[in-house]
């Protein structure tokens, strides 16, 4: 075997890995990306999916239809073959504001570097990267290699939290943060681009093999990267930065009492179609699942009322900046028509709960109830709690149930 042979190495009983080798090379990351791309137009029986990284791929099959040496047979087959070619990835211009809050760790890259921060954004956005592979966050594409010349080390000490659309370089590579997360990368400007949209087609805006060019508004962009305006504004228009609250005004369920009786929770035991009954919420622990970045810094309760079925959600938070009441609307209605199509609706009509009984929507944004003092905002938003959930389950099943 020779001594650039790909090795091929089990992981657990499911998947195995091929090893291209363990250097950063693009020569490398080119066969990994090719041999994914062959995989994806013609698998191997049993294969479930593969993964590409830096200079290996993680192969994930199905034990119940393939053995690991079948799986190795089927890999070193195709890795005789003449070596392939991956396709040329889809091309992107990611305007940039550097340096200043933006770019909070602009100057000291600079400083490290011997540079001045002119000279590390035109050195940044000289270079055509290439998308290697997707990994750390969703969307969080690690883009190669920036010029020998701003290579930095990681920060000693990672930030708690990183702005969603931070622009940032770590040793040989640089990427944009798709939203806020801890990170521990050099952080020299930020974008508006969306990185990730759960709700899109292509959740992911960047693939491995897609290229990049990083665009300050003062300098100069080839051609052939053509700069369309006005650059994609899904980015939301607001932020929570410190904090919310939620209280979800919610029709009484069969877990509650009919009428008042000894219980461990003495507010549980009492009658629920007589009271307003103060609870635990488990959607504010849900939000903090669903979007990471509002993890530990959002929280809520919940008044259960004797309604049977439609509640109301009443959210206040803390923006970046101030909002104004159309400002929020347009956000809504941007997202209503958008990429929260048939999930998220918008009011503006004076509406009670029994007016929404039966909507499929998620959540039925009402305009005319929000209330904004500075940058800090109330929101209320309608949903039928059984009929709107029944609707997500049907959702979920379709899919699932195509696979059958």
């Amino acid at each position: 075997m020779s001594a650039d042979r790909p090795r091929i190495l089990p992981v657990g009983d499911a998947a195995l890995t091929v090893e291209m080798g363990r250097a950063l090379l693009p020569e490398l990351n080119a066969r990994v990306r090719a041999l994914d791309e062959a995989l994806r137009a013609d698998p191997f029986s049993g294969l479930v999916e593969s993964v590409p990284a830096y200079a290996s791929l993680l192969c994930v099959y199905d034990p119940a239809r393939t053995s690991f040496a079948d799986a190795r047979a089927a890999l070193e087959q195709r890795l005789d073959a003449p070596a392939a070619t991956p396709r040329p990835g889809s091309k992107h211009v990611v305007p940039v504001r550097y340096g200043g809050e933006n770019g909070p760790d602009l100057g000291e890259v600079a400083r490290a570097r011997g540079l001045s921060e002119r000279e590390v954004i035109q050195r940044h956005t000289a270079t055509t990267y290439t998308a290697l592979f997707v990994g750390f966050l969703p969307g969080f594409a690690y883009l190669g290699t920036v010029a020998a010349e701003l290579e930095t080390p990681r920060r000693a000490a990672p930030r708690p939290r990183v702005p969603a659309g931070s622009v940032a370089m770590a040793g040989r590579l640089t990427g944009v943060y798709p939203f806020a997360s801890p990170g521990g990368w050099n952080l020299i400007g930020r974008t508006d681009r969306v990185f990730f949209d759960p709700f899109a087609a292509e959740p992911a805006l960047l693939q491995p093999g897609d290229r990049v060019r990083f665009l300050a508004s003062d300098l100069p962009v080839d051609a052939d990267y053509p700069r369309t305006q006005p650059f994609p504004a899904s980015m939301p228009v607001i932020e929570v930065v410190d904090g919310g609250l939620l209280t979800t005004v919610h029709a009484y369920t069969n877990s509650q009492k009919l009428q008042d009786m000894g219980a461990k929770d003495l507010r549980d035991a009492r009658a629920a179609g007589q009271n307003i009954v103060p609870s635990e919420t488990g959607a504010a622990r849900a939000v903090g699942l669903v979007i990471p970045e509002l993890k530990g810094r959002f929280g809520g309760m919940a008044f259960r009322v004797p309604t049977a079925t439609v509640s109301v959600v009443d959210f206040t938070a803390v923006l970046t900046k101030e909002a104004s009441k159309d400002d929020i609307r347009a956000a809504m209605l941007e997202c209503a028509q958008g990429s929260m199509k048939g999930i998220l609706d918008v009011t503006d009509e004076p509406l009670v709960s029994s007016d929404l009984r039966g909507t499929s929507f998620s959540s039925v944004y009402s305009a005319v109830d929000t209330l904004v003092v500075g940058n800090l905002v109330k929101v209320v938003a309608w949903y039928d709690n059984e009929w709107g959930y029944a609707c997500r389950v049907a959702d979920l099943a379709a899919p699932m149930g195509s696979r059958l």
